[in-house]
């Protein structure tokens, strides 16, 4: 089976454990995994809001152990404050991904605008996504960083990290851009940011994608 990357994720093969509510708990998954072959695997869809309540149940739906990993959480939920914060907890005990279940029909979900609802609220839907990466990466961020790799792909997740991060990377700090020769999201951002900031690291090629960078050093007064 063909390794796949999601991400920042290097994952072993292309096959992934879907959410199936009722049935994708613990036990499952540490079954499905010795069979062999999931790459990764997502829990049961949990409500954010009693995530962060740390609701018994909730908890339950993300009991993990060494051997299930790595492991994503699917959240659901309509108000973009608890999404963004279940989304930093989650982060914070080490799941390797947050899917956001926009797709579940049951009125339950719906009703609170959650699920299948949120397609129909494009708008709204995108703000809170844009917030949940937001706030992950800053949540998770060193306050100061000697290398800073980005290995993002589109624009969007490219010009979120570069905000964050870059400002936090050391004088003469080593920028390495992955895919700055593959993907124009990728380089669309990184110039941009650049010529914004007036910061112009010599990025110098070192493959058809790859580009490596050091930081310049602010100016002394």
């Amino acid at each position: 089976m063909a390794r796949m990357r999601l991400g920042p994720l290097t994952l072993q093969s292309n096959l992934f454990l879907s959410p199936l509510a009722g049935y994708t708990n613990l036990p499952f998954r540490l079954v499905v995994r010795e069979v062999g072959g999931a790459g990764l695997a997502t829990t049961d869809l949990v409500n954010a809001r009693s995530l962060l309540e740390r609701n018994p149940k909730a908890l339950k739906l993300i009991e993990t152990s060494r051997m299930d990993r790595p492991l994503a959480v699917q959240l659901f939920g309509s108000a973009a404050e608890e999404m963004r914060e279940a989304a930093a907890y989650l982060e914070s005990l080490g799941m390797a991904a947050v899917d956001i279940n926009m797709g579940c029909p049951v009125r339950k979900v719906c009703r609170v605008g959650g699920g299948s609802a949120m397609m129909t609220e494009l708008d709204k839907t995108a703000v809170l996504v844009k917030g949940m990466v937001e706030n992950t990466a800053v949540q998770s961020a060193p306050e100061r960083l000697a290398l800073l790799r980005l290995d993002t792909d589109w624009y969007e997740s490219t010009r979120v990290a570069l905000e964050v991060m870059f400002p936090r990377l050391s004088d003469n700090g080593v920028l390495i851009a992955d895919d700055y020769g593959h993907y124009m999201g990728h380089r669309k951002a990184i110039d941009e940011y650049f010529e914004q900031t007036r910061t112009f690291p010599l990025l110098t090629r070192i493959d058809y994608s790859c580009r490596l960078a050091i930081k310049p050093s602010s100016p002394r007064l």
